[in-house]
């Protein structure tokens, strides 16, 4: 296989000892190279496993804390809910500052109400009447008024009211809260579930690019001490320059790509700081390993049933369809009585014989009330939620489709991970084996330079697709559990 990592040559029994060396020091190479890239900044070191990386994320991710105040919400709207069954006790208090104080024309009356004048005088002298209402009494066809009350009135209430019957609006719209916070609680664990998703994928996407770097660490190594070789050999006439500079090329390929997985290492370990909420200069050090084991597959037939029966975001759709349904029945109470009790206490001036003071009165009020003609307002708006319905249950079955087609996808992409991984493998194997022939004939004069550079470079391709491979099997896993909800804890 051809590669960008271009290739080297061995000459000598010497070197293959001093090739073996390297490959000896290479894992402490690697480790101290993956460090060094970050000395640029002061950054903190977090060694993490694959669960205690989820763990994390579960305790911080800015998702799991949305969804858990969406909860919160919805929790208080069914306790918001329950009062509505309970009394409700309100107090309002009034001003009014009339223009005139209120009164009654006597001028029509004429002196009909001089035999009154006497007694009127009486109520005057005690205080209960003010003087201009004698105006009133006096002349005879007369512009008199009899004034009553005063112009500054006051009125403080306290009024007690209790739904006795509501058409079941109050029982609907509590059923109502109740699904929507079981939707949001299904809601909230199906982002714990892609929340793990997202995790394990970036952190094998971080693991993954540090072995590239191992591999790209090993082929420059390997590389440098080649030039250097075919530099002192090229002295004394023993390869041609042409071999130099392919070597030199191939090492410059490999730089390049050094350059390039190194950047990957730091995208990989900023998207999973991300994730875990931790600061992004921080060096997140995988503690796992990228092995994989046999996995073994059901049939897809039975991972279609039971992503069905568990897909919280499946689940959670069935809930608002049930929400809908209640606010159906709410629309449909408009055509019934509506019934309560209410108990009101006063407090007023002016009193009941329009004295400047304040009296206290009570009454209890059995309402009851009912829409007799709306110009089919109630029916138009039981028709509109039925069509939000049916909105609904087109978008269920849409979701039902969609959860299929994602179930079919993360199974075929571990099919074909798995296989990927068997021939990667094999490939590693007969790559290894192609460059030990190759060196061995290179050393006996039987191959060139440039079949042992392509021998290398096919080796370092095969090391990097085994990596890549194992690392996609890994994803397709985690994938293939979260579309049938499997990703658990």
């Amino acid at each position: 296989m051809k590669s960008d990592f271009g290739g080297m040559s061995v000459v000598g029994h010497s070197m293959r000892s001093k090739y073996r060396h390297i490959v000896v020091m290479l894992p402490v190479a690697a480790i101290l190279s993956f460090l060094l890239s970050f000395s640029n900044v002061t950054a903190d070191t977090l060694s993490l496993d694959i669960t205690q990386a989820i763990h994390l994320a579960l305790e911080n991710n800015h998702d799991l804390v949305i969804s858990q105040y969406k909860i919160d919400e919805a929790t208080s709207g069914v306790r918001s809910a329950r009062t509505n069954f309970l009394p409700k006790l309100k107090a309002q208090a009034t001003y009014t500052r009339l223009d005139e104080i209120p009164y009654l024309d006597a001028s029509a009356f004429g002196n009909m109400f001089a035999p009154l004048q006497a007694p009127f005088q009486d109520l005057v002298d005690k205080g209960y009447l003010d003087p201009s209402t004698l105006a009133g009494l006096s002349g005879a066809g007369g512009g008199g008024r009899i004034y009553m009350g005063d112009d500054d009135n006051y009125n403080i209430n306290l009024s007690l009211q209790q739904p006795i019957f509501t058409g079941f609006r109050l029982i609907n719209n509590l059923k109502i809260t109740n699904y929507q916070r079981s939707s949001a609680k299904l809601l909230g664990q199906r982002t714990k579930e892609t929340v793990r998703q997202q995790v394990t994928q970036a952190y094998w996407d971080l693991l993954s690019t540090q072995e590239f770097v191992n591999v790209t660490e090993e082929a420059i190594r390997q590389l440098e001490s080649h030039v250097t070789d075919l530099k002192n050999l090229l002295e004394v006439g023993m390869v041609i320059e042409n071999d130099l500079l392919r070597a030199e090329l191939a090492l410059s390929n490999v730089r390049l790509q050094d350059v390039k997985v190194r950047n990957g290492v730091r995208l990989a370990n900023a998207a999973l700081c991300n994730l875990l909420v931790v600061d992004q200069n921080t060096v997140i050090v995988p503690t796992e390993k990228i092995s994989v084991d046999k996995v073994a597959l059901p049939s897809l037939d039975s991972l279609f049933r039971v992503a069905k029966a568990q897909r919280p975001d499946y689940r959670a759709l069935d809930y608002n369809v049930r929400i809908l349904g209640k606010v159906k029945a709410i629309k449909k109470a408009a055509y019934l009585p509506q019934i309560a009790l209410v108990a009101n206490y006063d407090w007023k001036r002016p009193d009941r014989e329009y004295d400047p003071e304040f009296y206290s009165s009570w009454n209890i009020n059995l309402i009851a009330t009912l829409d007799i003609f709306s110009w089919g307002q109630r029916h138009h708006e039981i028709q509109k939620v039925e069509a939000q319905k049916r909105q609904l249950l087109e978008l269920q079955s849409q979701l039902s489709d969609y959860i299929t087609l994602e179930v079919r996808q993360a199974y075929l992409s571990v099919q074909e991970s798995r296989q990927e991984v068997d021939i990667a493998g094999l490939a590693v194997t007969q790559a290894d084996e192609n460059y030990r022939v190759t060196s061995a004939n290179y050393q006996a004069g039987a191959m060139t330079n440039s079949d042992l550079l392509d021998a290398q470079t096919a080796l370092t391709q095969a090391k990097i697709a085994s990596i890549q491979a194992k690392a996609h099997l890994k994803k397709a896993i985690v994938n293939l559990e979260t579309a049938i909800s499997e990703n658990k804890e």
